[in-house]
């Protein structure tokens, strides 16, 4: 005798599961890629800084001034100048020039040169600016010169100050730098004649 009970439907197969799955599988392959282009782009804190040449604004300066500036001469190849200017300050000149580091730091070298009919009154507080509220740590011999060495704890910032420059000029050398760093750099600088040409048609006189 046949068994003709009922068998029970077939269970229906619930929509949308594969949709939902390939859903998945392509949001993921979209952020991989994603992510795969984000790792691949420079981000802009590891574009290279731009440099210039300082020599070249440092002589370009001494002509206009009709003097000498401040330069720091034979860095280590590592060290590269980012950017340099001739500013006012009032009727004085301040000329800058900011170093990056080896170790990724930044200095800025700050001239101020006091003008023809200025004063000297402004150096402290300019000083004081620059070095902002600092305590003094000793001193650093370079060139013959003595800098006072200060230290700004929060952020850290150091600094090195020759308050009697020559020709009546003050210099600040400060950044965020180690110390060692801030040394380099001082006992690199020279003060006269470091990189202006000689005059055409003057050379040296020669002997007898």
């Amino acid at each position: 005798m046949t068994d003709r009970t009922p068998q029970p439907p077939a269970p229906q197969r619930r929509r949308g599961m594969g949709s939902w799955r390939s859903m998945i599988w392509s949001s993921l392959i979209v952020v991989g890629i994603v992510l795969v282009w984000v790792a691949m782009v420079a981000r802009p804190d590891q574009l290279p800084e731009r440099t210039v040449d300082a020599r070249q604004q440092t002589m370009t300066t001494q002509r206009e001034l009709g003097r000498d500036v401040v330069e720091a001469v034979d860095l280590p190849q590592e060290w590269n100048a980012t950017h340099a200017q001739l500013r006012d300050e009032g009727k004085d000149r301040v000329w800058h020039v900011t170093y990056s580091t080896p170790q990724g730091k930044h200095l800025s070298l700050d001239q101020r040169i006091v003008a023809a009919e200025g004063e000297r009154a402004g150096i402290e507080p300019w000083i004081d600016l620059k070095t902002g509220e600092a305590q003094e740590e000793g001193t650093l011999e370079a060139d013959g010169r003595t800098w006072q060495l200060t230290l700004r704890p929060d952020p850290e910032r150091r600094s090195a100050v020759l308050a009697d420059a020559p020709d009546d000029t003050a210099v600040v050398v400060s950044g965020d730098a180690p110390e060692e760093e801030l040394r380099t750099l001082v006992e690199a600088l020279r003060f006269e004649g470091s990189s202006a040409p000689a005059p055409a048609g003057e050379g040296s006189p020669s002997a007898g």
